[in-house]
């Protein structure tokens, strides 16, 4: 199953700067220390701590309030790329569509 999962969910981190700013995706990586203690929880039945689920709360609620601050401010969606030849190189820009 390691040999399925890895693969995928590198491969998909590597994909998601097209379509997410960098900050986002770093707030979506710390759901893995959300989602870690609920599926140890659900399938172990070992319970979390207080402090778990005080520090999954924030967490999941960062999360929420900066999707919601996004969409109110349009920016969603996939982003702009340009790309720019330079003498010798080539050089991809993201930019955020208007």
């Amino acid at each position: 199953m390691g040999f399925i999962v890895y693969p995928v969910s590198f491969g998909l981190l590597q994909l998601a700067p097209r379509y997410l700013p960098a900050p986002e995706i770093a707030l979506f990586l710390l759901l893995e220390t959300v989602i870690g203690p609920f599926l140890v929880w659900l399938l172990v039945g070992e319970m979390p701590g207080v402090h778990a689920f005080l520090g999954g709360g924030i967490v999941l609620g960062v999360l929420v309030l900066h999707s919601m601050a996004g969409e109110s401010n349009g920016q969603t969606g996939p982003r702009e790329r340009t790309t720019v030849a330079l003498p010798g190189h080539e050089l991809e820009v993201q930019r955020e569509r208007h």
